[in-house]
């Protein structure tokens, strides 16, 4: 089984977490998110990595740090090399 979701708000530690609290048991290999996606995405796009402006929760951020990006959360911050919004990839 594997469980799906469109949902980049947790971590995949989370969506674990909350599956075990309804019984079931499922391991980190059976859980995809939308910040995996996400991730990947811009791993494609942007293969040397950087700074990513993030507009988006702690499963979001967490999972473009796991992939070598460098999450920025307040604009005043380093300029980003991509704007990552919900839906949308911008340079």
């Amino acid at each position: 089984m594997v469980l799906a979701t469109n949902n980049a708000s947790n971590t995949v530690a989370e969506y674990l977490d909350k599956t075990r609290h309804f019984g079931v048991d499922l391991e980190a290999w059976q859980i995809v998110t939308s910040a995996m996606a996400s991730a990947q995405a811009l791993l494609n796009a942007f293969p040397e990595k950087g700074a990513v402006f993030v507009v988006g929760e702690n499963g979001l951020i967490s999972e473009l740090r796991d992939n070598g990006f460098i999450p920025i959360i307040d604009p005043a911050n380093d300029a980003p090399v991509v704007l990552l919004s919900r839906g949308s990839i911008a340079h």
